[in-house]
């Protein structure tokens, strides 16, 4: 029994001792992207992630801050968020429109620099596959939707079913409604109006139907 109660304690101060190793690694990287001062005060960076719930907000608001977003129009910009909801996998090679191209290569450069700063910071990160977890499978989808085209027709463009579409959807709204709060945090209201114009794109037809029978 002795013998029980010590290695359980043991256990505990192992958990613990490497709580507090992972926590101090992780203030680290919030320290050197921005997001909190030397002292521990949360800047400008920080407030903006506290508004991200629905992705990761350390990716989300880098490309808030370093300019990828401002550069977009409505429908680039719906297109591109879109990889930072989660998304389910498809078997097909996924197309990207050239307008989408660069866009997406800016997030993705932008992903691997957090992941090399994880690493640097002492965090198991692997890289290909945190950068894997923002699958551009439905950017062409919803730039499509953005600019217009019907349901039938987007829903053709891939072979994820209609179902998962339409979740994605509903996420995706969600995510715009916290990048324009997250933009009006940070004072800059001609991105919020941005991500507000380019939500109205996504909040129309079947993908928002009170009932999908309709």
């Amino acid at each position: 029994l002795l013998c029980c109660r010590w290695l359980c304690a043991s256990l505990q101060g192992t958990l613990l001792a490497s709580f507090r190793e992972e926590s101090k690694s992780r203030l680290q990287v919030l320290r050197r992207l921005g997001h909190v001062a030397a002292d521990g005060t949360v800047l400008l960076k920080g407030r903006a992630a506290c508004e991200i719930d629905t992705a990761d907000e350390l990716l989300t608001v880098e490309l808030m801050f370093n300019g990828c977003f401002h550069g977009l129009d409505k429908h680039q910009l719906l297109a591109l968020v879109s990889c930072l909801t989660p998304t389910d996998k498809t078997n097909e090679e996924v197309a990207i429109a050239k307008q989408l191209a660069d866009p997406l290569r800016q997030l993705q450069d932008a992903a691997r620099g957090i992941a090399s700063l994880s690493r640097e910071a002492g965090l198991e990160v692997d890289e290909e596959e945190y950068l894997g977890s923002f699958r551009p499978s439905l950017m062409d989808v919803f730039y499509s939707w953005s600019k217009g085209k019907s349901f039938a027709e987007v829903a053709g463009m891939t072979d994820i079913f209609e179902g998962s579409i339409i979740r994605v959807a509903r996420r995706l709204d969600e995510l715009m409604q916290q990048l324009a709060r997250a933009a009006q945090v940070v004072g800059d209201g001609t991105l919020a109006e941005r991500f507000i114009e380019s939500n109205d794109t996504l909040r129309r037809g079947i993908m928002f139907s009170a009932s999908l029978y309709l």
